[in-house]
């Protein structure tokens, strides 16, 4: 069975689906296939990088407020 895209969710449906698995939008059968996937994935992975970057600065700062504490404890 031939597989399309949501184009409300990404999610993967059957070619002969009347509703999405994933979201429950009714699919249109003469829609265009959207490949949403590609959008989805691009913007995961940017919200994964933005919240990378966010914990690597928050350790930097923590350790260096720790090597402060450590330096002046006496």
């Amino acid at each position: 069975m031939s597989k399309k895209v949501c184009k409300f969710c990404g999610e993967k449906i059957d070619k002969d689906d009347i509703f999405c698995k994933g979201c429950g939008a009714e699919i249109q059968k003469d829609e265009e296939i959207i490949d949403a996937i590609i959008e989805k994935d691009k913007t995961s992975k940017k919200d994964t990088n933005y919240l990378l970057f966010i914990i690597v600065v928050l350790l930097l700062i923590i350790a260096i407020v720790s090597g402060f504490l450590i330096l002046f404890k006496n």
